[in-house]
């Protein structure tokens, strides 16, 4: 009976490698590819806030200047990204039950 057991857990293990060498040479590119996409817009609208940020040494402050173009087109960006990180977590059941349970 132990020996059944056993067969039945390394079974058991088997499948689950299959399935995970699956996922990390099917599913995982895809995801990862939009994921840095995501990022590399993220690090652009961070950059370009970063340089209309300002340091005062006379009054010891940070200081956001910036004309409204420059903000608008921030906000356009910032509005973008969010749609592209909603579109991806819609898209994906599986984030979606997770950052729902980190809530």
């Amino acid at each position: 009976m132990e020996h059944d057991i056993s067969m039945e857990f390394r079974q058991m293990n088997m499948r689950y490698q299959r399935f995970v060498m699956d996922l990390d040479n099917k599913v995982a590119p895809e995801l990862v590819g939009r994921l840095q996409e995501i990022g590399k817009k993220l690090e652009a609208l961070d950059y370009k806030f970063k340089n209309n940020l300002k340091f005062d040494p006379e009054t010891k402050m940070w200081k956001v200047s910036m004309d409204n173009k420059v903000d608008q087109e921030l906000q356009k960006d910032g509005a973008e990204i969010k749609k592209d990180a909603d579109q991806f977590v819609k898209s994906h059941g599986e984030v979606e039950k997770e950052l729902q349970e980190l809530e």
